[in-house]
């Protein structure tokens, strides 16, 4: 019964986003990763971060230069064996993010596709894009360069 009560005062005391916690969480979004900035903005949990990204509609995402295989998946409105198979027919390049180690058979694992390979796709195959629910700013973006 302790531990319960326990729990209870800590929902009470979670500290309120201020306007100055969000302004400076936006600043560090820019440049930061989730866990880089829970760290600055005083030890908080990163899920607190996240939340607060999703709240203020904001990516976490902060690398430029390429895509996750989920991101490029949601761009172009695929699923991830259509765009395994794309890869395997050699029209989008995709590489391991950690080349040290591979992906293996039976088990999830990152992919990068760089932004020069997604634009070549796009350019190259702009029939695979018909009637599908394509991010068509992101696109537009991404053939434009605009970051």
């Amino acid at each position: 019964m302790e531990g319960l009560a326990e729990m209870i005062r800590g929902f009470r005391t979670r500290k309120r986003w201020t306007e100055e916690d969000k302004e400076k969480l936006l600043d560090l979004a820019e440049n930061y990763s989730v866990p880089e900035i829970a760290r600055k903005m005083g030890h908080l949990s990163e899920n607190a971060v996240k939340a607060q990204l999703r709240k203020l509609k904001v990516s976490s995402r902060n690398r430029s230069g390429w895509f996750t295989e989920q991101e490029v998946c949601e761009i172009l409105d695929v699923d991830h064996r259509w765009l395994k198979r794309m890869s395997l027919l050699g029209c989008i390049k995709m590489t391991p993010h950690n080349p040290n180690n591979p992906p293996r058979k039976g088990k999830s694992s990152p992919w990068h596709i760089s932004e020069s390979s997604l634009k070549s796709f796009i350019r190259k195959y702009p029939q695979e894009l018909f009637n599908r629910k394509v991010d068509v700013i992101m696109l537009i973006d991404i053939l434009a360069g605009i970051k």
